[in-house]
């Protein structure tokens, strides 16, 4: 694991795309955004680093915090998910859940806030357009 947490707020470049690098791979490619109980301190071990570097890491990537990029990821899933007839029969809560969330009204509130719809509105209005 790269050293310990740095107190000044500099993380080397060189290093922060490395950890840039393991973070898309798993975030992405392995999409652990979906794990209900995934949290910083997890996510740092699985990509080797610390959780203030992985932090400092996400924050100059993508120009926000944890929280609200897992937010991201899952509800970009969610919303491909509701869209997708093959995923018609499924509850709201049931995708909530295959999104990664373990409570509904998080999952709502998190929606809304992306998207500006309640989930069951954006899939109505998928379906219009399938």
């Amino acid at each position: 694991m790269e050293g310990k947490s740095n107190t000044s707020n500099v993380l080397p470049e060189e290093l922060s795309e490395k950890i840039q690098l393991r973070l898309n791979k798993a975030l992405i490619e392995n999409k652990l955004y979906l794990h209900q109980d995934l949290c910083m301190h997890q996510l740092a071990k699985e990509i080797n680093t610390n959780t203030s570097y992985l932090s400092r890491t996400i924050k100059r990537t993508y120009n926000t915090n944890f929280t609200a990029l897992l937010n991201a990821l899952r509800i970009n899933e969610a919303k491909a998910l509701l869209a997708d007839p093959k995923y018609g029969s499924y509850t709201i809560n049931a995708i909530s859940q295959e999104c990664g969330y373990k409570n509904k009204s998080t999952f709502y509130k998190a929606f809304k806030k992306i998207t500006g719809l309640e989930p069951y509105k954006y899939r109505k209005q998928m379906k219009q357009y399938n």
